[in-house]
């Protein structure tokens, strides 16, 4: 298509006027770490470890023959959500691609698969006396985020497959999802574009939507998951039930300087309010709204309500647990509390198709030129993203001697490791997380609001 021309007219481009930038690259991330490729080796080698020790882990598990093992990667029909599937698929996932396009889903599960057999054979060479379990297919689902009633279609859709045994066994097995990867998203490609719902496509596709989401997988399909006494023990004693990872962004910290104090101090109508719903009137534009006089703005505060979604998971899970089962205690696996771990993850500046809905053609192939010949590949992207969705939760399962906490409090999913902002294939929850998206009081009000749009859809 058309954006595929701009993407190689923009290689050929940067090539041959793009120097500087060329240079950078070659230099890495060693001025800017998280926009280069400069830590890709390290970030490579830990993103493999993760995988590899994960991949161990459910092979040598008995109980991994009396289960489909799933995971959900929204956005997979191409860059970072591609990368980060074919892994799972190389791990022994089911990988369900949930997109809005069939036809380039189809052609991503084909390059999932592809990829997915060398990376197989890199987790083979790393681990050679263990039998791995066998790759595991893709699955498309169709997934529009451009819609919240597509999005509660999704769910149900997802819930009937869910309940349906792998037939591809002699012996129909159950299915488990245990990783759900809230991954696609669009840039902020022009200002005053609004969805099926009246909201701003930005904020709507970038937060609404998998919030929604999000809340609706834990309460139809992971807790009673979690509650089903039929279904086999997946044999995880940590208590683990579903790894979630959602994919913010670096550019939560150019969020409005006032917009954190703002919205605290109440004025909801003139910030927050407007931000999700940018005035259902069509009013609010970047000439009479200060808070979108810059249309990175959208996308800046979409990404920091990425962090707040990744701090919620975590509790949503906890309250509806307790709602669905009457308040009772429950356990799971050996008299282990269950619990859902949850991480938001910056993968740094990344060569995808992100700015395919951008308008303007000259701006378009000029966004495309810088990003192929600065920034990380999708392969080099997804890395952290890989590892955060497989990594295992201590030192003591990892095998390593203990000697102090690896990447920080990210070691520990249950406890202070949980809702954590990672960059880099390490926590970066106190390095690069913003002073603003580090207020838990800020997130309560972005929760809030954000639940007050979505009434008919949950219940709270």
């Amino acid at each position: 298509g058309d954006s595929g021309l701009l993407v190689e007219v923009a290689k050929v481009l940067g090539c041959l006027t793009v120097v500087p930038f060329l240079t950078f690259k070659i230099v890495g991330g060693l001025v800017v770490p998280h926009m280069g490729s400069g830590e890709y080796f390290q970030n490579s080698s830990k993103a493999l470890s993760a995988v590899t020790l994960n991949a161990v882990r459910i092979a040598v598990n008995p109980a991994s023959a009396q289960l489909e093992r799933v995971a959900v990667v929204t956005g997979s029909s191409g860059g970072l959500g591609l990368v980060n599937a074919a892994w799972l698929m190389a791990s022994g996932y089911t990988v369900v691609f949930a997109c809005r396009s069939q036809s380039r889903a189809e052609g991503a599960i084909e390059q999932a698969t592809a990829l997915a057999t060398g990376y197989r054979s890199r987790i083979v060479k790393k681990n050679p006396n263990v039998t791995l379990l066998p790759q595991r297919a893709g699955v498309f689902l169709q997934l529009d985020l451009d819609s919240l009633d597509k999005v509660a279609a999704f769910v149900t859709t997802f819930k009937k497959w869910m309940s349906e045994s792998d037939q591809s066994n002699s012996s129909p097995i159950p299915r488990r999802l245990e990783i759900f990867v809230n991954n696609a998203g669009m840039a902020a490609h022009s200002f005053g574009g609004y969805n099926t719902d009246g909201l701003e496509t930005v904020m709507a596709t970038n937060h609404v939507a998998p919030y929604l989401l999000s809340r609706l997988i834990i309460s139809e399909i992971l807790v009673p998951q979690c509650l089903n006494k039929s279904l086999p023990s997946d044999g995880n004693t940590s208590g683990e039930v579903c790894r979630f990872v959602t994919i913010s962004s670096l550019m939560h910290q150019t969020t409005p300087i006032d917009f954190a104090s703002t919205i605290k101090k109440g004025t909801m109508h003139s910030t927050l309010k407007d931000v999700l719903t940018v005035c259902y009137d069509k009013t609010c534009t970047r000439e009479t709204h200060p808070i979108f006089r810059k249309v990175r703005n959208m996308y800046a505060i979409s990404k920091f309500a990425n962090i707040t979604l990744a701090r919620a998971i975590p509790r949503w899970f906890e309250e509806e647990l307790s709602k669905q089962q009457g308040g009772a205690a429950t356990t799971n696996n050996g008299g282990v509390a269950p619990f859902l771990s949850s991480v938001a993850v910056h993968p740094g500046g990344v060569a995808t198709e992100i700015f395919r809905h951008q308008k303007g053609t000259t701006k378009k192939a000029l966004n495309y030129a810088l990003s192929y010949n600065l920034m990380k590949t999708p392969e080099q992207g997804a890395l952290t993203q890989v590892w955060a969705s497989t990594r295992l939760h201590s030192e003591e399962e990892v095998g390593e001697k203990k000697k102090k906490p690896i990447d920080g409090p990210i070691h520990n999913f249950r406890g202070e490791g949980n809702g954590r902002y990672v960059a880099d294939c390490h926590d970066g929850h106190s390095t690069i997380l913003s002073l603003a998206a580090q207020d838990a009081g800020v997130h309560r009000i972005i929760e809030e609001e954000t639940d007050k749009l979505l009434k008919a859809y949950i219940t709270l």
